[in-house]
């Protein structure tokens, strides 16, 4: 996009400038999915068995000028899960990239964050961010119980250059209640 800017010399002649040239771009974005790796289960919660939450997260292969200044993965797990020391964070190849971010847990709160957004490697790629748990031993899982089973819901989001950008699909775990 270009334009031009016209004012008016001391002697009220008119002067015109061109601006310069400046680039408008626009990329359509994808949300990230997430799906749950058991998702009807009926001995989770009475063996304290283990899932994951795998989050795929496209991120375009965007120019040079328009890189991230940030770039932030966030997820917080309900209080009746335990929240593991690690994610791991692989790419559409399988390698993992876990090293690329800063990891950390506060409380229920993990967060995955880009370490060089200014990285070109890091565009044109799919990103699944894995987060295994399960539920805490002796956790009161009252508020969640509907009829007969509990259901565990589960969100996360993507904030990008400080504004949360993307959120996943809402996922629950069904757990059958069998006392």
């Amino acid at each position: 996009n270009k334009g031009s800017i016209t004012s008016k010399t001391s002697n009220n002649e008119p002067i015109t400038k061109e601006t310069n040239i400046v680039n408008v771009y626009y990329y359509p974005e994808t949300d990230p999915r997430k799906e749950v790796s058991e998702e009807n289960i009926t001995d989770l919660y009475l063996h304290n068995k283990e899932y994951t939450y795998s989050i795929d997260k496209a991120v375009l292969a965007y120019d040079e000028e328009v890189y991230y200044e940030s770039y932030v993965f966030e997820d917080v797990l309900e209080d009746v899960l335990e929240v593991p020391s690690s994610i791991i964070i692989k790419n559409e190849a399988g390698i993992v990239v876990t090293d690329w971010f800063d990891v950390k847990t506060e409380g229920q709160r993990i967060t995955a964050t880009l370490k060089e957004p200014k990285k070109s490697i890091f565009y044109g790629h799919t990103y699944t961010y894995e987060i295994t748990t399960k539920v805490k031993k002796d956790a009161d899982l009252s508020k969640y119980k509907q009829g007969t089973q509990y259901i565990i819901p589960n969100e996360a989001t993507f904030i990008v250059d400080n504004n949360v950008r993307f959120k996943t699909n809402k996922r629950e775990v069904y757990i059958l209640f069998l006392k």
